[in-house]
């Protein structure tokens, strides 16, 4: 008698649908999660991004110096993130289902901010911003790869786009403090400068 073996071992990936999805362009791409992330690290959020060696950056506020993100390390909604794209690709975000939501919020140092998004809607820099003492802010277009300045002065007429980081710079230090949705300002040049 003959048997024939039945018994398969079926290997099956299951890809989880993004909540919601970016194009990163070639090139250095300053962005930022508007709300906190199912799996946070690093290495699992830019996991499909070719970034031809090139570190992920922050900016430390705290020191007014780069600082180079880790592989383990938490991607914090609030937060300006640059990073490097070889070609157009696809940035995918997969939220947190805690509740209830945690609100984030962040300190913002005197000098120069990187911050980002936790907006579910555009909003002008007025909203976003608030009453903290800030003379100006580059906003970062995702499309462009472009800054755009925005005065305070005339900030109730700039809308603020979302996952776009954003310079942001502050007379006084904030602690605690809750964006509505944000972005921030950054020395563009002296960062591509430094990148090669």
């Amino acid at each position: 008698t003959n048997f024939v073996n039945t018994n398969y071992q079926v290997n099956v990936t299951v890809t989880q649908k993004p909540d919601e999805s970016i194009t990163l362009k070639s090139g250095w791409n300053f962005v930022s999660t508007p709300k906190k992330l199912a799996n946070p690290k690093a290495d699992s959020f830019f996991s499909d991004i070719k970034t031809g060696g090139k570190a992920v950056k922050k900016w430390d506020a705290k020191k007014q110096d780069w600082a180079e993100v880790s592989p383990d390390e938490a991607i914090q909604p609030l937060t300006g993130y640059w990073i490097y794209s070889e070609n157009e690709a696809a940035l995918n975000f997969i939220y947190s289902k805690e509740i209830p939501a945690p609100l984030p919020d962040t300190t913002v140092y005197k000098g120069w901010n990187a911050v980002g998004d936790t907006g579910s809607t555009i909003e002008t820099a007025a909203h976003i911003f608030g009453n903290i003492d800030w003379p100006s802010a580059e906003v970062f277009n995702l499309t462009t790869l472009e800054l755009t300045t925005v005065w305070k002065d005339k900030a109730a007429d700039e809308t603020i786009p979302k996952y776009s980081g954003i310079w942001l710079y502050v007379n006084d230090e904030e602690k605690g403090f809750i964006f509505s949705s944000n972005r921030i300002f950054f020395r563009h040049a002296d960062f591509l400068r430094r990148q090669g």
